[in-house]
This record gives structure tokens, sequence and C-alpha cells, in this order.
């Protein structure tokens, strides 16, 4: 399951709830306001508009499920799981066997989908000054982390920056990319940028 793309559903569907609502306000003050209704029929349409009105703690509560969902799924996957740890590549992880960035690149080539193994040579390559790329074990931390932020901003201002960029498809592949490491995607980054 992408955790992100479940959290973007989620706000999108809040999103456009609020701006249905908004509308239908918008629309009915305009009857009012042009004298097409009267008051007793303007406020038993604003009661039902009310009632059915997105509310924002049922958002949150729905929000807050998929990213407790999520907290647990992504540190049941960080583990350290000991069927995934290969004792034969983790006895090499030494000086003398590797002796360059070329020779550490193809462990981390062999483990690129293993958030158990690209912790020690991520380490490795870390503590030797070696340049590798290697799974980024903190990728779908990172997504759902943006995405926490965006969404709180936007829901603060429905026409601003954070609702615009939640609002682009492109903005938000990038952090489901990122989220589908979990669920097996490669996504590489360099240890020499940490």
């Amino acid at each position: 399951m992408n955790y992100a793309k479940s959290y973007i559903d989620c706000y999108r569907e809040y999103a456009a709830a609020v701006a249905a609502e908004k509308a239908a306000r918008a629309a009915l003050e305009a009857e009012y306001n042009d004298r097409i209704i009267g008051k007793a029929t303007f406020d038993a349409k604003l009661a039902a508009i009310l009632e059915t009105a997105p509310k924002e703690i049922e958002y949150r509560k729905a929000a807050d499920k998929i990213v407790a969902d999520f907290d647990a799924a992504y540190s049941a996957w960080i583990a350290p799981d000991g069927s995934k740890v290969d004792t034969a590549d983790l006895a090499v992880l030494n000086p003398v066997f590797i002796t360059s960035a070329a020779d550490l690149q193809h462990l981390a080539d062999k483990h690129n989908a293993n958030p158990t193994m690209a912790k020690p040579i991520r380490e490795y390559a870390v503590k030797h000054s070696l340049n590798v790329r290697i799974l980024d074990v903190e990728a779908p931390l990172k997504a759902m982390n943006t995405l926490k932020m965006f969404a709180q901003k936007a829901l603060n201002d429905f026409n601003g920056y954070s609702a615009a960029c939640l609002a682009n498809d492109k903005f938000c592949q990038r952090l489901i990319d990122l989220a589908a490491v979990m669920d097996g995607k490669v996504l590489l980054t360099d240890t020499i940028e940490e």
C-alpha cells in the first residue's frame, strides 16, 4: 500500500468537499442578495449545506490513521530482519576486500532493495568516504513528513502555495515514488550527499 497516495487522496477529497461547500454557500448567498429567495428559505438551505459540509475533524482522523498505519509499516520495514542479512557480504565489509568505491558499489547494487543490508553498507561508505549509490531507506519518511507539512499549511489556506502543490500531480507523484520504496521500488541516493 502506498501511504503517500492514500494521504494525498484523503487531502484532495477533503479539499474538493470544502470547495464544493464554499461554492454552494456563495451561490446561496448570491440568490439571497439578488432577492430570489427569502430569509426563511435562505436559512433552511444554509442549514442543509452546513449539515453536509465536510468536517475538518473527520479529515484529520482519517489522515492521522493513514499516518499511524504508515508509521507502523515503516517501522516494520526498516527494522533489522535476520532473514535479509547476507553474512558473507557483511564479512567482506572491511578495507582488505573493499578497496574502492566500485567494489562497494557492487555490494550496494546487489542489495539495492534490502533496507537491512543498506544500513551497514551506507555506514561503511560514510566511514571510509566512499561515494556509492544505495537504497534511500529514509525516502518514505521524507515523503510522509513533506506531505504532512504541506497538508497542514494547505488547511489554513486552500488557495495558497501548499494547496497548489498538493493539487499538482507531478509534485504528488514524486512523493508517491519516494514512499514506494517500501513497496519494493528501488530509489537510490549517493552516500556522499549525507
